[in-house]
């Protein structure tokens, strides 16, 4: 029997081991993986490319899109934008308006003032009619609407003075009869002050100066409705061409003057 013993292993030594083993399981498991077949790792792929691997354009980003140009007050800046079809709808529109309201449109304030080519706007339906590229029949379009704007406020601010008058005169009938609570009648004198503003300032904004002219047409118009013919012929005159005595004694009716 060999008399010689091992000698034991120190807490060095044996840690040592231990570590050694630890490296070799996780080598051996690394490798395990790496040959196995059935394992499928997902490859991202490369920037700036497609599936098909082929390389994609960069586009810039969209971003908020700006909004749309505010069309001038004179000279029709960002307006009538599209095709010449499109453009010559904007145009009709814009004349057409306000449609059905009780006082004049664009079109038929134009011609009544003496700008018929102006309330027609030929240069736009002759460079339309003559198949003139979309640029040129926008030009023209805006080129129509820088001369057809302040003339059209200028014609609406005549118009307005020349019913100054006879809305103040109503205005003042109104209060005198006590028809304020009537349907419409109460709106007439606030909208004479509207209007009276600015006939004075001689104002140049046309839609302002349209929706003011609205404004009194509808407050007439509804407070008329409801009035009796005394009344009517007291607040508004009588039509020209009667006879009633209310025609030249506004305030006392025909009972009143017998």
């Amino acid at each position: 029997m060999d008399s010689k013993q091992r000698k034991a292993s120190t807490p060095k030594e044996r840690r040592t081991a231990l570590i050694w083993c630890a490296a070799a399981i996780t080598v051996s498991l690394v490798m395990i993986l790496a040959l196995n077949p059935f394992r499928h790792t997902a490859t991202p792929a490369p920037a700036g490319t497609t599936g098909t691997g082929a390389t994609a354009t960069a586009s810039p980003s969209a971003g908020p899109r700006a909004p749309a140009a505010s069309p001038s007050a004179t000279t029709g800046d960002g307006m009538f934008t599209g095709d010449a079809e499109t453009i010559a709808d904007q145009v009709r529109s814009l004349l057409n308006a306000p449609d059905a309201s009780g006082i004049d449109s664009m079109s038929t304030l134009l011609y009544r003032h003496g700008h018929k080519d102006l309330a027609e706007a030929s240069d736009v339906y002759d460079a339309i009619g003559s198949q003139r590229d979309d640029a040129t029949v926008r030009r023209l379009a805006r080129a129509w609407y820088a001369q057809a704007l302040p003339a059209a406020a200028k014609a609406r601010l005549a118009d307005l003075s020349d019913s100054m008058t006879g809305a103040r005169q109503a205005a003042s009938q109104i209060d005198k009869l006590g028809l304020d609570d009537t349907d419409g009648c109460k709106a007439i004198p606030q909208a004479t002050r509207t209007a009276g503003t600015l006939t004075k300032a001689k104002s140049g904004d046309y839609q302002t100066l349209t929706d003011a002219q609205q404004a009194l047409t509808d407050a007439e118009s509804t407070c008329a409705a409801n009035l009796d013919a005394t009344q009517l012929a007291k607040v508004f005159g009588t039509p020209q061409g009667t006879t009633t005595p209310d025609a030249t004694t506004p305030g006392i009716s025909g009972k009143d003057a017998q």
